[in-house]
């Protein structure tokens, strides 16, 4: 069994998601929300969509899908704590007014100012992860797109590879050996063989 310092990246963010989906439980507060819970849902279809992505080698292209995740299960949070909003949201594309109120209201500083307001933990949680998404490819940038890439030198000069791949094939097999093909367990066999 692993200590609970070594538990795999993957699992950390599984953990923290349900936590920000329990987040709401037991608070004082009445809520006429009825749309936020398809954002969860929409969070849990992004993260299978991310771990299958990041199974395939498409790490640097998992991080939009990642970014994606996180919003979606931040944007249900804002939802139910202001109902309001949930009109805002469905509005966004009725006018050039509507378009600009939507994207004031939900801005990741706000999500997470929500957020935190339930617990402060998974908002320092999401924050850390929302940056890494940024950071590592869910907008263009140097730390994004040469994040797997592998260049070596050669007697003929540079050659270039996916520095995912070798990666990729040892996990894939270590999964095969010890799970068989069950792809959540594959997932936590990738991670730790990153």
């Amino acid at each position: 069994m692993r200590k609970s310092g070594e538990i795999p990246r993957a699992l950390q963010s599984d953990r923290a998601s349900g936590r920000l989906l329990c987040a709401g439980r037991g608070k004082s507060y009445q809520s006429e929300a009825r749309y936020n819970r398809p954002f969860f849902l929409r969070s849990q279809y992004a993260y299978k969509a991310v771990a299958g992505m990041s199974l395939s080698g498409q790490v640097a292209e998992s991080f939009p899908m990642m970014r994606s995740c996180l919003e979606y299960a931040g944007h249900s949070l804002v939802i139910k704590n202001t109902s309001a909003l949930q009109e805002v949201f469905l509005n966004r594309h009725v006018d050039d007014t509507s378009k600009r109120e939507r994207k004031a209201q939900f801005t990741i500083a706000n999500t997470i100012a929500v957020i935190r307001k339930f617990d402060a933990k998974v908002a320092t949680i999401l924050k850390g992860f929302y940056d890494r998404t940024i950071d590592f490819g869910a907008h263009p940038n140097p730390v994004g797109m040469l994040s797997t890439l592998k260049i070596e030198k050669t007697e003929r000069g540079r050659n270039y590879g996916d520095r995912c791949s070798n990666n990729r094939i040892r996990a894939i097999d270590a999964c095969h050996e010890n799970h068989g093909s069950d792809r959540t367990d594959c997932l936590v066999c990738f991670s730790t063989h990153l």
